[in-house]
C-alpha cells in the first residue's frame, strides 16, 4: 500500500528526496560477526586471501568486458574497495534502468503509483492553493518502513535484470510529487528516488561466474569449501553449483573487519514525469 503525506503549499518545486530509511543502517552486520567463531588464524588468512582475490577479480574492468551482465556488480564492488564509504550516486538513466529491471517490480509500482496519483489529484482538487507538495508514504503494516516514504522492490533475475541483481539485489524507492493548477487542468509532476545500502549479510550468498573461480589458486576452493560460514545456514563459505561459484556474504564482509573495504549508500533520482487531470468545475 502506498499513500501520501501533504507537504508545503504554494512552493512551485518538487520536494527534495527524503532521508534514507533508518532500517538500512539498523540492520547492518557488525564487522566482527562476519568471521566464523573459533576460526583458526590459518583459516582466517585463507579467507582473507580469497576475499581479496575474488573481490579484486569482480572489481576488475576486464570482467565488465568478459561478462557484461556483471558490469554494475563490478562497478559497485570497486567502490566498496576504494570508495572509503563515500556515497555513490546513480545517474538519472541508471536510476530508471534499476527501477524498471524487474517486471514484477514495474507491475507493483505501476499499480501503487497510479492509485497514489489519483488520490493526490482528488486531495488537490479540494485545496485552495496554486501548488501543493506531496511525498509518498509506505502504508504496508507488514513493512519495516511503514510510515516512511520508502517501499521495497526487488531487482530482476534474468536476461534483462541480472546486471542490477548482482550489484544491488533489493532496493528502496520513494516519490516526491508536485500538484499545480494550469488553466482547466491539474498538472501532477513526480519523480522516483532510489536508495540501497551496499553491505553484506550472513546467511546470504552471491553467484559469480566460473571465470573468477578459474583464477583461484589450486586447492583454495576445496579448502574454503570445508569452512562453514558465520551465519546459521551451515553452508560452506564457498562452493561451486554447476557453472557458477557461490560465495557467502561473510567472505566479502570479512574485508570490512580488516578495514580493507567499507559499506556505502547508493542514491539516485529518476526522470521527472508529468500526468494531467481535468480540474473539476473547470477553472
Amino acid at each position: 500500500m502506498l499513500e501520501y503525506d501533504v507537504l508545503a503549499a504554494n512552493v512551485p518545486t518538487l520536494p527534495n528526496p527524503p532521508e534514507p530509511p533508518a532500517s538500512a543502517m539498523a540492520n547492518e552486520t557488525a564487522p566482527a560477526d562476519y568471521i566464523p567463531k573459533g576460526m583458526s588464524a590459518e583459516d582466517r588468512q585463507k579467507m582473507r586471501d580469497a576475499a581479496n582475490m575474488i573481490s579484486g577479480s569482480l572489481a576488475s574492468p576486464l570482467l565488465q568486458y568478459a561478462r557484461p551482465n556483471y558490469a554494475q556488480a563490478s562497478t559497485h564492488m570497486s567502490h566498496f574497495l576504494t570508495g572509503e564509504g563515500r556515497d555513490l550516486s546513480l545517474s538519472e538513466a541508471e536510476t530508471e534502468d534499476l527501477a524498471t529491471s524487474s517486471q514484477d517490480a514495474v507491475d507493483y509500482e505501476t499499480s501503487l503509483l497510479g492509485r497514489m496519483l489519483n488520490a493526490i489529484n482528488d486531495d488537490y482538487q479540494g485545496r485552495d492553493v496554486v501548488t501543493q507538495q506531496y511525498i509518498s508514504r509506505n502504508a504496508n503494516p507488514d513493512s519495516q518502513n511503514q510510515g516512511t516514504p520508502w517501499i521495497g522492490l526487488p531487482s530482476a533475475v534474468g536476461a534483462t535484470g541480472t546486471n542490477w541483481y548482482y550489484a544491488i539485489g533489493a532496493f528502496w524507492m520513494c516519490y516526491t510529487i508536485l500538484a499545480a493548477r494550469q488553466g482547466a487542468q491539474v498538472v501532477v509532476t513526480y519523480r522516483r528516488h532510489v536508495y540501497d545500502r551496499y553491505n553484506w549479510h550472513n546467511d546470504l550468498n552471491v553467484e559469480l561466474p566460473s571465470i573468477i573461480a578459474n583464477g583461484l589458486p589450486p586447492g583454495m576452493m576445496d579448502t574454503l569449501g570445508n569452512i562453514t560460514s558465520a551465519g546459521e545456514d551451515d553452508l560452506p563459505i564457498m562452493f561451486m553449483g554447476g557453472p557458477v561459484m557461490f560465495v557467502d556474504d561473510s567472505v566479502f564482509g570479512s574485508l570490512i573487519d580488516d578495514d580493507e573495504a567499507h559499506p556505502y549508500n547508493i542514491t539516485g533520482s529518476g526522470e521527472i514525469r508529468t500526468v494531467y487531470y481535468p480540474l473539476k468545475g473547470g477553472n
